[in-house]
């Protein structure tokens, strides 16, 4: 088994453009609430975007089109903030957002990825969520760690292949869906504590699920849609509960695929 998420009032916002052939670099931080940052990168190779906030009801966006080899990063501090990272048209490309506090977002989109990419989320703290969406982006690897209760992550891997993601939560009632559209994926779910749910929804074939899940009242769920054909690459799934009421449910189509439930 291979294994390997709005603003509320004025702030200020910088944007940067520059030519294709030179690097660009931006950095805002902020202290305070109610605060805005945006951070926008058009046609530029080796930049950089980095916002930073401390405080309550902040927004941070950062925009990066057509730029190669170049990161984005949010981190804030507090409640009720809202981050949202985008890259559009790039290649050899990261993406990270750190959330400590309650009832944050964080927002990730990657799409039409030429090269290697990858995204990270971190949030700590209850009732948070991360939506992470990755399009026809190609060698990608997805890390969300999630600590406290109530939280919910949304991944989406959607015309991609060879791509790796990784949710772990810790604490309870917390959820994580998975979708992922193409071949040759890996996807893990890791859950330690009670009343969480995992999902995750694989299509074609040569994709690998496992979902581990330790405490009580959990639930996993995996589908898997493969084809028939010779020599096609089969998928597998794998979940792995321990504690008293435990739900599990594993549905494949296709064929030559193994599927396989512990319960203890």
């Amino acid at each position: 088994m291979k294994t390997s998420f709005p603003a509320l009032a004025a702030g200020f916002a910088l944007c940067l453009s520059a030519d294709p052939a030179r690097a660009g670099h931006a950095t805002t931080t902020q202290t305070g609430n109610a605060n805005t940052s945006n951070i926008t990168q058009h046609a530029d190779a080796q930049t950089s975007a980095h916002v930073q906030q401390s405080g309550h009801a902040n927004g941070g966006l950062i925009v990066q089109d057509v730029v190669y080899y170049s990161d984005a990063r949010i981190a804030q501090n507090g409640a009720g903030n809202g981050a949202r990272l985008e890259q559009n048209n790039v290649g050899h490309i990261y993406l990270s957002a750190i959330q400590t506090g309650s009832a944050n977002r964080a927002d990730m989109v990657q799409r039409n990825n030429s090269g290697f990419a990858s995204a990270r989320a971190t949030q700590i703290g209850t009732l948070n969520a991360a939506a992470v969406q990755q399009d026809f982006v190609a060698f990608t690897q997805l890390g969300i760690d999630q600590s406290g209760n109530s939280n919910r992550v949304a991944a989406t891997q959607a015309g991609t292949e060879q791509t790796t993601l990784g949710i772990q939560q810790t604490g309870t009632g917390n959820g994580a869906s998975t979708y992922q559209s193409g071949s040759g994926h890996n996807g893990a779910i890791s859950q330690n504590g009670t009343h969480n749910t995992a999902a995750q929804w694989q299509t074609l074939v040569g994709n690998d699920s496992l979902i581990i899940q330790t405490g009580n009242n959990n639930t996993a769920g995996v589908r898997q849609e493969g084809t028939i054909g010779f020599g096609t690459p089969p998928n597998t799934a794998w979940v792995s509960q321990a504690g008293n009421g435990l739900y599990a449910v594993v549905t494949q189509y296709g064929g030559a695929n193994r599927a396989g439930v512990n319960q203890q």
